[in-house]
C-alpha cells in the first residue's frame, strides 16, 4: 500500500526535549510504502508564516489537496509529483481540519468556529455552508465530514464537561441537513471515511476503528487513533502521541495515569491485513514508526 500522511501541530512539539532530535521540522507530508517500509519526506515550499503542519488531505483531479496549518490558513493543490499547482488563502477558516469535495466545490471543516466553509476554486469565493452556532468559537469540535448522496455527515466531540477537551465524552455523527444524530456516545470521533466497503471512523480516545452500520470494531490498542485508510485487502491506522499541553487552552493536560499512558505510545502507522469483510477479522502486520518526524498524524490518502 502506498499512501501520503499529513503531520500536524509540529510547532508545539518542539517544546519537548526529545523533539530537538526531530527530523525535518519543516516537512509536513510523508510518502509511505508499507510493503517496503520506505518513508519519503515530501518537501513543499509552503509560503506561509507560522506554518506548523498539515491537517486535511483529499484526492483532487490529477493530484491532491492539503490544508496548511498556519497563522493564515492556506489550501494547496499538489500534482502527482508533489509540485504546487495552485494555492489559495482561506479567510473564513479558523483551525481548519478535514476536507471534502463535491461538484467541483471544496468543503473545509472550520473547527475553531464550528462551521463548514464552502470554497469554489475557480473564483476563490468562500461562504459559510453550515454553522453550528453564532458564538464564533469551538464549542463541539466538529472536525470531519463526508457526503452521502445529497446529505453531509459530520463528526464532532460534543460539548466539554470541564475545561479541557478530554472531558468531552459524548461525541456524535450528525446529518447536518436534517439535524439527526446518526451515532452518539463517541469518545473523540475523527476521520469519517466512506469506501466501497462501507463507512468507518476513528474513535480516537478509545483507540479503535468503528464500522458505522454494524457492531464491528478494530481495537488498535495504543495511542490516539486518527487518520485511516481501508481497502479490500488492508487497513492503515494513524497513531499519535498525547500532547503535554492542550492546544486550545495552553494548559497541561490533566488525565488520569492509565488514560495518559495509553496515549503515550509514539507516533506512526499500524498496518493490518484483512481476512474477511469485518474489521475484527483483520490481522496486525507491522508498525511504521514516524516518531522521528512528528508527534501527531492527522490524515492519510492513497496514492
Amino acid at each position: 500500500m502506498r499512501f501520503i500522511v499529513s503531520l500536524c501541530n509540529k510547532k508545539a512539539s518542539v517544546e519537548r526535549e526529545r523533539d530537538k532530535k526531530m527530523l525535518y521540522p519543516g516537512v509536513f507530508l510523508l510518502e509511505i510504502d508499507s510493503e517496503t517500509d520506505t518513508i519519503n519526506p515530501i518537501k513543499v515550499r509552503w509560503w506561509s508564516w507560522g506554518s506548523r503542519g498539515v491537517t486535511g488531505l483529499m484526492p483532487y483531479k490529477e493530484g491532491f489537496l492539503c490544508l496548511l496549518q498556519a497563522k493564515r490558513h492556506r489550501l494547496f493543490w499538489l500534482d502527482k509529483n508533489y509540485k504546487v499547482k495552485k494555492s489559495w488563502r482561506l479567510k473564513r477558516v479558523k483551525d481548519g481540519h478535514s476536507l471534502a469535495v463535491k461538484d467541483d466545490k471544496i468543503y473545509i471543516a472550520s473547527t475553531g468556529n464550528d462551521s463548514i466553509v464552502e470554497f469554489i476554486p475557480e473564483t476563490g469565493e468562500e461562504r459559510i455552508f453550515w454553522k453550528e452556532n453564532s458564538m464564533e468559537r469551538d464549542s463541539i469540535h466538529m472536525n470531519s465530514m463526508i457526503w452521502m448522496g445529497s446529505h453531509m455527515i459530520i463528526s464532532a466531540f460534543g460539548k466539554k464537561a470541564g475545561e479541557q477537551w478530554i472531558t468531552a465524552r459524548n461525541g456524535f455523527l450528525m446529518n447536518i441537513h436534517t439535524g439527526q444524530k446518526i451515532k452518539d456516545s463517541l469518545f473523540h470521533p475523527h476521520t469519517l471515511l466512506k469506501t466501497e466497503q462501507g463507512v468507518f471512523l476513528c474513535e480516537s480516545a478509545k483507540k479503535r476503528v468503528i464500522a458505522l452500520n454494524e457492531a464491528d470494531i478494530l481495537d488498535v490498542e495504543r495511542g490516539y487513533v486518527r487518520g485511516l485508510l481501508i481497502t479490500e485487502d488492508e487497513i492503515a491506522v494513524g497513531i499519535s502521541h498525547a500532547r503535554r499541553r492542550s492546544k486550545s487552552t495552553g494548559k497541561l493536560n490533566r488525565l488520569d495515569d492509565e488514560l495518559m499512558s495509553s496515549f503515550r505510545n509514539g507516533c506512526g502507522i499500524k498496518i493490518y491485513r484483512r481476512h474477511g469483510k469485518r474489521l475484527r477479522e483483520s490481522e496486525f502486520v507491522k508498525f511504521i514508526d514516524l516518531y522521528p518526524f512528528s508527534n501527531e498524524i492527522y490524515d492519510l490518502i492513497l496514492i
